[in-house]
């Protein structure tokens, strides 16, 4: 027989859909029907480091086009909003 602990009941997810791919050096995400990458490092969690630092530089439409400044801020934003709700911690440098 399980016993499970009650849990205090989550929030509903701002982002439950946002589909995320995540390697060494990179996230992925599918934003409005278009593929983004946000390059990055990944680091080791539990060493007092965050789990991955992404470059606010190095934000990218997967198909090559050209990505404006309100994009990256919005790739950025749905990317931060979306690491919180999942408990991953994200830094932007």
């Amino acid at each position: 027989m399980r016993l499970r602990r009650s849990r205090d009941p989550r929030p509903a997810r701002a982002h439950p859909d946002l589909k995320t791919d995540l390697s060494r050096s990179y996230v992925r995400l599918e934003l409005d029907g278009r593929s983004a990458i946000v390059r990055g490092e990944a680091f080791l969690p539990g060493h007092g480091s965050p789990d991955f630092e992404v470059f606010r530089k190095e934000v990218e439409w997967a198909d090559g086009a050209p990505v404006s400044e309100d994009e990256r801020e919005r790739i950025l934003q749905t990317l931060m909003a979306s690491a919180e709700e999942r408990g991953l911690r994200i830094e932007i440098v």
